[in-house]
């Protein structure tokens, strides 16, 4: 039932921020090809205080319990120049995941938020933890209408992953699966 809750409530939520959607999707300012294209200086220049990552799609592919290598590489650079500044944020807290971040992430935070995108609860949390202003905190996330709504709802920045990991030859049905949704998505907004 609450699968179907939150899919009510994101139909709903992105028709009324329909507008704020398509600017994300027809501003190149709001896009990254993956992960490791965001610009940690511009952001820093921004006022961007907190780093959210979702984790399937944007980390790794759907299911992996350990981030893309160049990733993990990234990762590594970034926890040293932001440490306790870089949380993650995943629909999918899978707990071997989350052993795995811990052990080799130390300083990664994983929030685990009561309620999954796109209801904005999750970040909203993450920016009261942190003591900051929404303003302050950038979501990245390949998901329009999850991510995406999510981040529009609690009124923080967004990048969205236009090239995010995929292996269908693990997880062929789930992958295929997302990237219709993600087709749909971005179809809807254009």
């Amino acid at each position: 039932m609450a699968f179907w809750r939150r899919m009510q409530y994101a139909w709903v939520m992105a028709r009324e921020k329909k507008s704020a959607l398509q600017v994300v999707v027809r501003t190149q300012e709001f896009q990254l090809k993956t992960l490791t294209d965001l610009d940690l200086t511009a952001l820093a220049a921004q006022g961007i205080e907190i780093l959210v990552l979702d984790f399937d799609g944007v980390m790794a592919p759907h299911g992996d319990i350990a981030p893309h290598p160049v990733v993990a590489k990234w990762l590594t650079s970034v926890l040293s120049s932001f440490p306790g500044k870089v949380v993650v944020l995943s629909n999918q807290p899978l707990e071997a995941r989350i052993t795995y971040l811990k052990q080799h992430f130390p300083t990664l935070i994983w929030h685990q938020a009561e309620y999954k995108k796109p209801y904005p609860d999750g970040l909203l949390d993450i920016c009261q933890q942190h003591d900051c202003v929404p303003e302050a905190c950038l979501l990245v996330d390949d998901r329009l209408l999850t991510g995406g709504l999510a981040a529009s709802l609690a009124g923080t920045g967004v990048r969205w992953v236009t090239q995010p990991y995929i292996n269908i030859s693990a997880h062929p049905f789930v992958e295929r699966w997302f990237a219709l949704l993600r087709w749909l998505e971005k179809k809807w907004l254009q």
